[in-house]
Protein backbone atom coordinates (compact mmCIF):
# COMPACT_ATOMS: atom_id res chain seq x y z
CA UNK A 1 0.00 0.00 0.00
CA UNK A 2 1.31 3.51 -0.75
CA UNK A 3 1.82 6.02 1.77
CA UNK A 4 -0.12 8.89 1.33
CA UNK A 5 1.76 12.21 2.81
CA UNK A 6 -1.14 14.90 1.88
CA UNK A 7 -4.20 15.67 2.83
CA UNK A 8 -7.24 16.04 0.33
CA UNK A 9 -9.14 19.76 -0.22
CA UNK A 10 -12.25 18.21 -2.38
CA UNK A 11 -14.35 15.05 -2.68
CA UNK A 12 -13.19 13.15 -5.59
CA UNK A 13 -15.00 10.14 -7.47
CA UNK A 14 -13.48 6.67 -9.53
CA UNK A 15 -13.18 7.69 -13.02
CA UNK A 16 -12.65 5.43 -15.36
CA UNK A 17 -12.66 7.19 -19.05
CA UNK A 18 -10.05 8.87 -21.05
CA UNK A 19 -8.86 12.47 -21.30
CA UNK A 20 -7.00 14.18 -23.98
CA UNK A 21 -3.33 16.54 -22.72
CA UNK A 22 -1.62 18.48 -25.00
CA UNK A 23 2.31 19.06 -24.79
CA UNK A 24 4.36 21.14 -27.01
CA UNK A 25 2.45 19.98 -30.74
CA UNK A 26 0.80 16.99 -29.80
CA UNK A 27 -2.09 15.83 -28.12
CA UNK A 28 -1.85 12.34 -26.40
CA UNK A 29 -4.50 10.37 -24.43
CA UNK A 30 -4.40 9.19 -21.21
CA UNK A 31 -6.78 7.31 -18.15
CA UNK A 32 -8.14 9.31 -15.65
CA UNK A 33 -8.19 7.16 -12.11
CA UNK A 34 -10.30 9.71 -10.45
CA UNK A 35 -11.55 12.73 -9.92
CA UNK A 36 -12.26 15.62 -8.47
CA UNK A 37 -13.11 19.85 -8.30
CA UNK A 38 -9.52 20.61 -7.33
CA UNK A 39 -7.61 17.92 -9.74
CA UNK A 40 -7.97 14.67 -11.25
CA UNK A 41 -4.88 11.34 -10.97
CA UNK A 42 -4.20 10.17 -14.46
CA UNK A 43 -3.16 6.70 -14.71
CA UNK A 44 -1.70 3.74 -17.15
CA UNK A 45 0.59 6.00 -19.11
CA UNK A 46 4.38 6.73 -18.89
CA UNK A 47 5.02 10.13 -18.46
CA UNK A 48 3.42 13.79 -17.85
CA UNK A 49 4.99 17.12 -18.82
CA UNK A 50 6.36 18.71 -15.73
CA UNK A 51 5.47 21.70 -17.08
CA UNK A 52 4.00 25.11 -15.59
CA UNK A 53 0.95 24.73 -17.32
CA UNK A 54 -0.49 21.46 -19.71
CA UNK A 55 -4.05 22.02 -21.66
CA UNK A 56 -6.47 19.22 -20.85
CA UNK A 57 -10.17 17.90 -22.42
CA UNK A 58 -12.37 15.10 -20.80
CA UNK A 59 -15.75 14.87 -21.15
CA UNK A 60 -17.67 14.78 -17.81
CA UNK A 61 -21.36 12.98 -18.24
CA UNK A 62 -23.98 14.49 -16.48
CA UNK A 63 -25.01 12.10 -13.05
CA UNK A 64 -28.09 11.50 -11.19
CA UNK A 65 -28.88 9.67 -8.34
CA UNK A 66 -30.11 6.42 -8.85
CA UNK A 67 -31.76 4.84 -5.85
CA UNK A 68 -35.04 5.62 -6.85
CA UNK A 69 -34.64 5.16 -10.62
CA UNK A 70 -36.44 2.45 -12.47
CA UNK A 71 -34.88 0.03 -14.66
CA UNK A 72 -36.24 0.84 -17.62
CA UNK A 73 -34.71 4.68 -16.61
CA UNK A 74 -31.40 3.31 -16.13
CA UNK A 75 -31.74 1.49 -19.04
CA UNK A 76 -32.38 3.89 -21.17
CA UNK A 77 -29.20 6.37 -19.93
CA UNK A 78 -27.44 3.80 -20.64
CA UNK A 79 -28.51 3.31 -24.52
CA UNK A 80 -28.45 6.96 -25.18
CA UNK A 81 -25.99 9.50 -25.65
CA UNK A 82 -25.14 10.65 -22.40
CA UNK A 83 -25.56 14.61 -22.25
CA UNK A 84 -22.71 15.95 -20.02
CA UNK A 85 -20.02 18.62 -20.34
CA UNK A 86 -16.93 18.73 -22.06
CA UNK A 87 -14.08 20.22 -19.66
CA UNK A 88 -11.09 22.33 -21.42
CA UNK A 89 -8.67 23.80 -18.77
CA UNK A 90 -5.16 23.43 -17.92
CA UNK A 91 -3.34 21.52 -14.71
CA UNK A 92 -0.57 21.19 -13.52
CA UNK A 93 1.86 18.88 -12.37
CA UNK A 94 1.98 17.65 -8.28
CA UNK A 95 2.70 14.57 -7.87
CA UNK A 96 4.10 11.12 -9.44
CA UNK A 97 3.37 7.50 -8.27
CA UNK A 98 4.86 4.57 -9.35
CA UNK A 99 2.39 1.26 -9.63
CA UNK A 100 4.80 -1.78 -8.66
CA UNK A 101 2.28 -4.64 -8.80
CA UNK A 102 3.59 -6.26 -11.35
CA UNK A 103 6.17 -6.42 -14.16
CA UNK A 104 3.37 -5.09 -16.89
CA UNK A 105 2.68 -1.88 -14.22
CA UNK A 106 6.79 -0.84 -14.84
CA UNK A 107 6.75 1.63 -17.57
CA UNK A 108 3.05 3.08 -15.93
CA UNK A 109 2.61 5.75 -13.44
CA UNK A 110 0.22 7.58 -12.11
CA UNK A 111 0.83 11.34 -12.11
CA UNK A 112 -1.95 13.54 -9.76
CA UNK A 113 -2.57 16.88 -11.36
CA UNK A 114 -3.86 20.52 -10.34
CA UNK A 115 -6.94 22.67 -11.91
CA UNK A 116 -5.84 26.08 -12.48
CA UNK A 117 -7.74 28.02 -14.91
CA UNK A 118 -11.12 25.78 -13.89
CA UNK A 119 -14.21 28.11 -14.64
CA UNK A 120 -17.27 28.46 -11.87
CA UNK A 121 -19.76 26.12 -13.93
CA UNK A 122 -17.35 23.33 -14.58
CA UNK A 123 -16.14 23.48 -10.75
CA UNK A 124 -20.01 23.32 -9.54
CA UNK A 125 -20.30 19.88 -12.13
CA UNK A 126 -17.17 18.43 -11.06
CA UNK A 127 -18.34 18.73 -7.38
CA UNK A 128 -21.50 17.45 -8.34
CA UNK A 129 -20.58 14.71 -10.07
CA UNK A 130 -18.29 13.35 -7.48
CA UNK A 131 -21.05 14.09 -4.64
CA UNK A 132 -23.52 12.02 -6.45
CA UNK A 133 -21.20 9.21 -7.84
CA UNK A 134 -20.15 9.05 -3.84
CA UNK A 135 -23.83 8.65 -2.96
CA UNK A 136 -24.45 6.55 -5.56
CA UNK A 137 -21.39 3.86 -4.84
CA UNK A 138 -22.94 3.82 -1.10
CA UNK A 139 -26.33 2.65 -3.16
CA UNK A 140 -24.48 0.09 -5.31
CA UNK A 141 -22.60 -1.41 -2.19
CA UNK A 142 -26.26 -1.51 -0.85
CA UNK A 143 -28.17 -3.29 -3.65
CA UNK A 144 -24.90 -5.73 -3.63
CA UNK A 145 -25.11 -7.39 -0.35
CA UNK A 146 -29.20 -7.22 -1.21
CA UNK A 147 -28.29 -8.96 -4.30
CA UNK A 148 -26.60 -11.40 -2.26
CA UNK A 149 -29.17 -12.19 0.29
CA UNK A 150 -30.95 -13.59 -2.82
CA UNK A 151 -33.21 -11.02 -3.07
CA UNK A 152 -33.72 -11.12 -7.18
CA UNK A 153 -35.26 -7.47 -7.61
CA UNK A 154 -31.70 -6.24 -6.90
CA UNK A 155 -29.39 -8.28 -9.44
CA UNK A 156 -30.46 -6.08 -12.60
CA UNK A 157 -30.33 -3.06 -10.43
CA UNK A 158 -26.84 -3.56 -9.39
CA UNK A 159 -25.39 -4.66 -13.04
CA UNK A 160 -27.05 -1.39 -14.67
CA UNK A 161 -25.63 0.73 -11.68
CA UNK A 162 -22.40 -1.22 -11.88
CA UNK A 163 -22.57 -0.26 -15.34
CA UNK A 164 -23.45 3.89 -14.81
CA UNK A 165 -20.31 4.44 -12.53
CA UNK A 166 -17.92 2.14 -14.94
CA UNK A 167 -17.16 -0.52 -13.11
CA UNK A 168 -16.57 -4.10 -15.02
CA UNK A 169 -17.17 -7.10 -12.80
CA UNK A 170 -16.04 -9.91 -15.23
CA UNK A 171 -14.37 -12.13 -13.94
CA UNK A 172 -14.14 -11.04 -10.19
CA UNK A 173 -15.14 -12.91 -7.16
CA UNK A 174 -17.60 -12.01 -4.79
CA UNK A 175 -15.09 -10.96 -2.63
CA UNK A 176 -13.01 -8.89 -5.15
CA UNK A 177 -16.33 -6.80 -5.74
CA UNK A 178 -17.02 -6.40 -2.20
CA UNK A 179 -13.42 -5.35 -1.90
CA UNK A 180 -12.99 -2.90 -4.63
CA UNK A 181 -16.70 -1.30 -3.97
CA UNK A 182 -15.62 -0.85 -0.19
CA UNK A 183 -12.04 0.59 -1.16
CA UNK A 184 -13.36 3.02 -3.04
CA UNK A 185 -16.14 4.17 -0.52
CA UNK A 186 -13.07 4.74 1.62
CA UNK A 187 -11.19 6.72 -1.15
CA UNK A 188 -13.83 9.39 -0.50
CA UNK A 189 -12.08 10.17 2.95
Amino acid sequence: MIQKNYQREHVRAPFNDKMFFKDQDYVYKAKIKNISSGGLLLSEIPFFPKNDQVQVFFYLPKSFYWENADIHEMKKYLNLNRRGHIIQTSVTFVREEEKQFSIEDIFQKNFGLKFLALNPQDKLHLEDYAQKFKRNLSVLSLWFEMMNEKKNEYVLRFHLLSKILGYNWKSKSESEIRDLIHHDLNDFQ
